[in-house]
């Protein structure tokens, strides 16, 4: 019910509720919500945040349904290799919180990395999704002063091993958030 009331206030492009917010909850949210998913049970999943403050100004309803959307993508993306991981880590950059959703699947070709935040766009099979996802998460962490990006991974031979997909944010330090949200 929250996750259709928020995506219908969004359509009527309403003021969002931003409030100061742990990510690391959220994401433990997200995890919490995709429990049930098969490939969650095959698939290594690892955490890494490198420090135990991470706070965000975000609707934390909308955020956890990015971190789904890109964990889900993960899985799906991970399904066929033969290890199966997911690396969510969240480090800090001067004044930002980036939280990257990691995969060991085969990456992303550049030529479609360009597109792939465009509405209806995607490379699953026809009927399997609209296309939706991404685009819709790259608005929600926009309309909180943010960033959403992909890249792909590299191990050490500098072949493509996964895609990596970046959300950036600016923290709050002291109680305040170190950007405007204008």
């Amino acid at each position: 019910i929250n996750i259709i009331t928020r995506l219908h206030s969004m359509a009527r492009d309403e003021k969002q509720q931003l409030q100061q917010y742990e990510i690391k909850t959220v994401v433990n949210s997200a995890l919490l919500t995709l429990n049930d998913d098969k490939t969650f049970d095959t698939a290594i999943i690892k955490l890494s945040f490198e420090r135990s403050q991470n706070l965000v100004m975000i609707d934390p309803i909308q955020l956890e349904q990015v971190i789904i959307n890109l964990l889900t993508n993960a899985f799906d993306a991970v399904k066929d290799s033969p290890k199966p991981a997911i690396l969510v880590r969240c480090i800090h950059s001067k004044d930002y919180v980036q939280l990257y959703v990691e995969d060991s699947g085969s990456g992303i070709d550049k030529a479609l990395s360009e597109k792939i935040f465009d509405p209806f766009f995607s490379t699953k099979k026809r009927g399997q999704n609209l296309g939706l996802g991404l685009s819709i998460s790259y608005n929600i962490i926009k309309s909180f002063a943010g960033k959403l990006s992909v890249t792909n991974t590299e191990n050490n031979h500098q072949q493509s091993t996964g895609a990596s997909f970046c959300i950036q944010l600016p923290q709050i330090t002291t109680g305040k958030s170190t950007h405007s949200l204008s």
